[in-house]
């Protein structure tokens, strides 16, 4: 996620560059709609979605730890079904 200083500093780049850009003929009213657009596109940022666990740490299908771990849920999973259904 980008902090305020980083996104201000962007939004400077970019605003430099499109006037930059105006300097052109005929680019005057383009530049005065984009900076008449800006404040509202500055409010419809979203935020980075999350990384899921998977994402940040990885699987690990087929590897001997994987499979061990996968029994030992199924048989723990059987004993708490048991108990529910007993």
């Amino acid at each position: 996620m980008l902090s305020r200083e980083a996104d201000s500093s962007s939004v400077e780049v970019m605003r430099t560059k499109t006037i930059q850009k105006a300097e052109a003929p005929g680019n005057e009213k383009q530049v005065e709609a984009f900076l008449k657009r800006l404040p509202s596109l500055r409010s419809k940022k979203t935020p980075a979605a999350k990384a899921s666990w998977r994402g940040i740490i990885g699987t690990s299908k087929g590897d001997a730890l994987d499979e061990e771990a996968a029994k030992l849920g199924a048989e723990w999973r059987a004993r708490m079904n048991e108990r529910k259904s007993g």
